[in-house]
């Protein structure tokens, strides 16, 4: 979820559309793709944090997953605070490489 922290006298308003993937599928505001091109949502009812259900990027070995949303900020934002939980766990051998990584573009 993202929460956006507008000046003195407003209230903080959240951004990110269905940020928990809770509304599940079809129709979600999400943009999934992944490195091989595979038709994969990545919203799955696998290991969500709560509810029913949870994004599930990193299935596949040797694989690059993306969830992405747009999200307009509005010009006169103080701050914002983005937040994720994350659960990870792996077959892989040890010294294998894995990240999750939050990427803002302006």
């Amino acid at each position: 979820s993202a929460r956006l922290d507008q000046p003195s006298g407003c209230q903080p308003t959240e951004l990110i559309a269905n940020g928990g993937f809770e509304s599940g599928l079809p129709g979600t505001p999400w943009t999934a793709t992944n490195s091989q091109g595979r038709n994969d949502p990545l919203i799955y009812q696998t290991r969500p944090h709560s509810g029913a259900w949870g994004g599930w990027l990193g299935n596949v070995l040797n694989y690059t997953d993306t969830l992405a949303q747009v999200v307009a900020v509005p010009g006169n934002s103080v701050t914002m605070t983005l937040s994720f939980w994350r659960y990870v766990t792996s077959a892989e051998p040890a010294g294998a490489f894995g990240a999750v990584g939050v990427a803002p573009r302006y």
